[in-house]
């Protein structure tokens, strides 16, 4: 039910990749973008409580994953490789040529991979969660 569900901006569909995925959209028009990937296995409303504050100085775009929340998915994009690829073509499709990336759980090693094939794309990462280790050891 719609009008039950938090305010995390205006909630749309896109098709990207041949793909129906859906993203909300808040926060100021101008800036560097902030763009957030869901934790799994929560979606877009996991940041319920940070885009009022993130929104005061970046446009956000929370996207659920192929897969997660109430996107669509197909196998090829459910590996680091493939939603890095995803991730892409998502920045592409919103027109962002630079972002500052949050992403939590899966979100880490699809920024990671994503930013590896195109660091120019990304202003900042922040990655990690209970899926992430940084004990190297």
């Amino acid at each position: 039910m719609h009008h039950d569900l938090p305010d995390v901006g205006a909630v749309e569909f896109a098709e990207i990749d041949g793909l129906r995925v859906r993203y909300a959209r808040s926060g100021v028009s101008q800036g560097v973008p902030v763009l957030l990937t869901s934790p799994w296995p929560e979606s877009i409303y996991a940041f319920r409580d940070v885009l009022p504050v993130l929104g005061r100085g970046n446009p956000l775009i929370a996207l659920d994953l192929p897969g997660f929340g109430i996107s669509d998915s197909r196998p090829e994009v459910l590996s680091p490789d493939g939603m890095a690829d995803f991730i892409l073509r998502a920045a592409a499709y919103f027109g962002i040529t630079r972002i500052h990336a949050v992403g939590p759980d899966v979100g880490t090693s699809t920024f990671l991979l994503a930013a590896a094939r195109k660091p120019e794309l990304f202003e900042s990462l922040v990655v990690g969660g209970g899926a992430a280790s940084t004990d190297m050891k």
